[in-house]
C-alpha cells in the first residue's frame, strides 16, 4: 500500500493540473501567453474591421452626390473669424440657386459653424435656420456664437441673417405691397414661392433684453409684412377674428426665452392682439388634443400662463431631446420606444404644432440615417440636422439593422472560432513532450 501511494499522489496532481498550470509549465517560458494574446488580438481586430467596414466607410456616392450639391455654394463668398460673408450672396443667391432648389423639411442645426451661414442651408434647400444669440457686452446688440467666448463684435445676428433674408425677401418682391391683410409676399424659394422659412434664435442669457433688442431688429421685415404673424383683423360689423397670418419667415424662440419674457416685450397686454415672433414648446410635455377641441385652436390645452402656451397661434416648434426622451437605439427601436415616438408626433400635429428631435445622433452615419428614416417615416414635421447636404439629397445609406445584426453575428463567431483555436493549441501545448 505504501510502494502504490506516490504514484497515486502523483497521478492526481497530474489530473488537477489546469490551464494556468500548462502556461506556466509550458516548454517554453511565455509561449502560451503569447498563442493567448496573439488568438485574443486577432479576433478583436477583424471585429474592428468588420465595425469600420460596416459602420464609418461613407458610400461613394454620397461623396458624389454632395460634390454636385456645393456647385452653387462654391461660388459664395465664405465666412471668416473676423467678418461674416458678404452681402454679393444675396444676389448670387437670386440669381442661382434660388430657381433650382427644392424646399425641405429640415432643420440647420447650429447654423454659424459652416463655411457661409444661412446660404448654404438654403442651397442645401433646408427651411429652418439655427442662430445661438448672446448680448454684446455693450448690450446694443445681438452676437451669433455657440459659446460666450467664440462670439464677434462682426458676427452679429444682424449681419448674418436678418439683413441678408431682408435683401434676398425684398429682391423676390421689388414692387409688392400689402392691400389687404390676406396678401403674402413670395418667399425665398423661386420653386415653392409659399414656403414659410424658419428662424430660430436660441437665447442664451438675458432673455429679458435680448428678446426686445430683437423685436426692434426686425423692424425692417416687419414694414414690408415678411414676418408671419397672429392678429386680430377686424372685419366690418363682425366680432374681430384672431387669426394666424403666414408670410415667408416665422420667427420661433428657443433657449432661456419663456412665455413672460416674449409677453412682456408687447406689453400693456398687446401679445393677444398682435404678435410676430413664436415660442419653441417642449414636446415631451405637451398636453392631447380631444377630438372635441381638434381643429378649434382657441380651445387647445394651456399648461399655465408660467410653463407656456401651446397653440398655434403662440408657438410653432414643438422640439424635444432625442437622447433624453427616446434614448438608444442602437439595436433599432424597441416598441415602446416607437409608440412614444408616435404618440409625441401624433400630439404635435394635432396641436398644430410642427415637432423636432435635436440632439439626434450623427455617428456612425448609417446610425444617423436610420434615425432620419424612421423620424421621416413616422412623418416628424422638421427633421434637425447637422449634415444639411446628407440630409436633403435622399442618398441615406440602408440596411442599419441587417448591419447590426450582421456585426454582432460576425463577432460572436469570430469569438468562439478564437476560444476553440486558443484552447486547441494550449492542449497541444500542453501535449508536447518537454525537451
Amino acid at each position: 500500500m505504501n510502494a502504490d501511494a506516490p504514484a497515486l499522489e502523483h497521478r492526481n496532481t497530474r489530473t488537477r493540473r489546469g490551464w494556468g498550470d500548462t502556461i506556466r509549465s509550458s516548454t517554453k517560458p511565455g509561449v502560451a501567453r503569447q498563442w493567448t494574446i496573439l488568438c485574443f488580438s486577432i479576433t478583436v481586430t477583424f471585429i474592428i474591421v468588420l465595425f469600420v467596414l460596416l459602420f464609418v466607410e461613407i458610400p461613394a456616392d454620397r461623396f458624389i452626390s454632395e460634390g454636385s450639391a456645393l456647385t452653387f455654394t462654391s461660388n459664395l463668398a465664405e465666412s471668416d473669424e473676423d467678418k461674416p460673408a458678404p452681402a454679393t450672396n444675396v444676389s448670387t443667391w437670386l440669381s442661382g440657386a434660388s430657381r433650382t432648389v427644392i424646399p425641405r423639411a429640415c432643420h440647420s442645426h447650429n447654423d454659424y459653424w459652416r463655411k457661409v451661414p444661412l446660404f448654404t442651408a438654403l442651397t442645401a434647400g433646408c427651411t429652418g435656420i439655427e442662430a445661438d444669440v448672446w448680448l454684446s457686452d455693450d448690450g446694443k446688440d445681438l452676437l451669433v456664437g455657440h459659446d460666450r467666448p467664440s462670439s464677434r463684435s462682426t458676427k452679429t445676428l444682424q449681419s448674418m441673417y436678418i439683413e441678408p433674408l431682408l435683401g434676398i425677401l425684398n429682391g423676390r418682391n421689388p414692387t409688392w405691397a400689402a392691400d389687404s391683410e390676406n396678401d403674402r409676399a413670395q418667399g425665398v424659394f423661386t420653386t415653392q414661392p409659399n414656403t414659410t422659412v424658419v428662424l430660430m434664435i436660441d437665447v442664451k442669457e438675458k432673455p429679458t433684453t435680448i428678446w426686445p433688442l430683437l423685436i426692434e431688429q426686425l423692424e425692417p421685415l416687419r414694414q414690408r409684412q415678411f414676418l408671419t404673424r397672429y392678429e386680430k383683423v377686424h372685419s366690418g360689423d363682425s366680432a374681430d377674428i384672431q387669426t394666424l397670418l403666414p408670410a415667408p419667415l416665422i420667427v420661433v424662440g428657443s433657449g432661456e426665452l419663456s412665455l413672460d419674457s416674449l409677453v412682456g416685450v408687447y406689453g400693456n397686454n398687446t401679445f393677444e392682439q398682435y404678435h410676430d415672433t413664436f415660442l419653441d414648446a417642449p414636446l415631451q410635455a405637451l398636453p392631447e388634443v380631444s377630438d372635441s377641441q381638434r381643429g378649434n385652436t382657441s380651445s387647445y390645452p394651456v399648461l399655465s400662463w408660467e410653463h407656456g402656451l401651446y397653440r398655434p397661434d403662440d408657438s410653432y416648434y414643438a422640439s424635444v431631446s432625442f437622447k433624453n426622451t427616446i434614448g438608444s437605439v442602437m439595436l433599432g427601436f424597441s416598441k415602446s420606444q416607437l409608440k412614444k415616438l408616435r404618440t409625441q408626433i401624433r400630439t404635435a400635429q394635432e396641436s398644430g404644432l410642427v415637432s423636432r428631435y435635436w440632439d439626434t445622433p450623427s455617428w456612425p452615419i448609417n446610425y444617423r440615417d436610420y434615425i432620419w428614416e424612421v423620424l421621416t417615416r413616422e412623418g416628424v414635421g422638421m427633421l434637425n440636422v447637422d449634415d444639411v447636404n446628407g440630409a436633403t439629397r435622399g442618398l441615406w445609406t440602408k440596411g442599419y439593422l441587417k448591419s447590426v445584426y450582421l456585426i454582432i453575428g460576425g463577432s460572436l463567431y469570430l469569438t468562439i472560432v478564437s476560444i476553440i483555436l486558443w484552447v486547441v493549441g494550449l492542449y497541444l501545448l500542453r501535449k508536447r513532450p518537454d525537451t
